[in-house]
């Protein structure tokens, strides 16, 4: 005679877990979505907020700049006394001075072009500073997504082996299986929690993250997220796009570029030297010079003064190469980070097309592992299965769900890393 047993509460809550698709309905499920996290991110971030201050700076700068090419206006006094050849003299000069720089071999200018360059650049690394704040955030929005549905599959599952448990407990007191059918769940449940507890551990771990990047409290636990770590559509992603994409916007090239332009200025801003040089100079008032003091009131000097350099010991010559040089070292670091950062795009390709792959081949097997389950949950009611085997199924399921999660968590992080790196939005 076959045994037949129905767990009404077992059957509900099975059919609800196994049907259900790889992700939970986190409880800890909040209003905090991705852009919003983002976005905040960016308001709060102490290393925009200092560049934009950089800014401000080379913005000042290059104005000053401009005052190089304006006359200086001053008044000198002051006494005087002189004995010579026995002639004596003393008086107090006083006079209006003004000196204008004409022309100093484009010195000036570069000057200016300098922190404009300076401030240029800046404000292009601002923009893939913010793109690199936007993938962090999304890549720990999806580790916390990934902990939150992990811990809320793990308590499902808990609850379910609770179910299973009162089942194997009522068909040993019926006489129908041995006490160690009751024992294999109660050690499951000791399994579960102790996952569970690791789980929340991530979680934790994954807030505090996400709270430093968007600027929080991190011993404000309450923060939320909303959404789930859904199944992407299949992405081909176009390496030529995002190859250049990289090269255009990457932050580290960002950087080297602005540092490549601001050397040829400041290699051009040395060769100034060899230039000659115009100034302008007139006094007005009580004149004084080495031997006496004028006493008339009225005098006035004007000056135009042209210095033509011829040589200065080789060393304007000599800073011209070592700029020279430091901007080839430069430029083959540049080319370096290129060509690693190219590498790492390459494999970062790669990874997405694999984990695209793997994730349809996991689909499939969350759904073998699912029929497993339910074939085994028919024959254990039937009396055909017992508790190891409605122990294993329901692993396996558990077990199937998380790396479909663990698939598509990383497809995500691999997406937002490839952005990072090249500063092209993937949806």
């Amino acid at each position: 005679m076959k045994f037949s047993f129905k767990h009404h509460g077992l059957t509900a809550i099975a059919v609800t877990w196994i049907s259900s698709i790889a992700m939970a309905d986190h409880p800890n499920q909040g209003d905090q979505t991705l852009e919003l996290l983002s976005s905040t991110a960016i308001s709060n971030s102490l290393e925009l907020k200092a560049l934009d201050q950089e800014i401000e700076s080379l913005k000042m700068q290059e104005r000053a700049s401009f005052g190089s090419f304006a006359p200086i206006i001053s008044i000198e006094a002051g006494p005087q006394y002189s004995d010579i050849a026995g002639q004596k003299n003393s008086g107090t000069a006083i006079y209006g001075k003004a000196e204008w720089n004409l022309y100093r071999g484009g010195k000036d200018q570069i000057e200016g072009k300098i922190a404009s360059e300076n401030a240029a650049g800046l404000a292009r690394q601002r923009t893939a500073l913010e793109n690199r704040i936007r993938a962090d955030v999304a890549e720990a929005f999806y580790e916390m997504q990934f902990a939150a549905e992990s811990v809320a599959l793990k308590k499902e599952a808990l609850v379910l082996n609770g179910e299973q448990q009162k089942s194997a407990l009522s068909k040993n007191k019926a006489g129908f299986t041995a006490k160690s059918d009751v024992l294999e769940f109660d050690l499951r449940e000791a399994t579960i929690l102790s996952d569970i507890l690791l789980a929340d551990q991530a979680l934790s771990h994954s807030v505090r993250k996400m709270s430093t990047l968007i600027g929080r409290d991190q011993s404000d636990s309450g923060l939320r997220i909303k959404g789930h770590l859904e199944r992407r559509s299949r992405l081909e992603l176009n390496r030529a796009t995002l190859a250049q994409g990289l090269l255009v916007n990457n932050l580290e090239l960002q950087k080297a570029q602005t540092l490549q332009n601001t050397l040829a200025l400041e290699m051009r801003k040395e060769r100034s030297a060899y230039y000659p040089k115009l100034d302008f100079e007139t006094r007005y008032g009580k004149l004084g010079n080495a031997e006496r003091v004028n006493p008339d009131n009225g005098d006035l000097t004007m000056l135009l003064k042209i210095s033509i350099p011829v040589f200065s010991g080789l060393n304007t010559t000599n800073r011209v190469s070592a700029l020279a040089a430091t901007s080839r070292a430069k430029g083959f670091d540049t080319d370096l980070d290129k060509a690693h950062l190219l590498e790492e795009l390459d494999v970062l390709i790669s990874a997405v097309d694999a984990i695209q792959k793997r994730l349809d081949v996991e689909e499939k097997n969350l759904q073998r592992s699912r029929d497993y389950y339910d074939a085994t949950m028919s024959e254990y009611r039937k009396g055909l299965k017992n508790s190891p085997d409605m122990v294993t199924a329901s692993e396996r399921v558990l077990e199937a769900k998380i790396r479909n999660l663990e698939f598509r968590r990383d497809l995500s992080v691999a997406m937002a890393r490839i952005s990072k790196l090249t500063g092209v939005s993937l949806k």
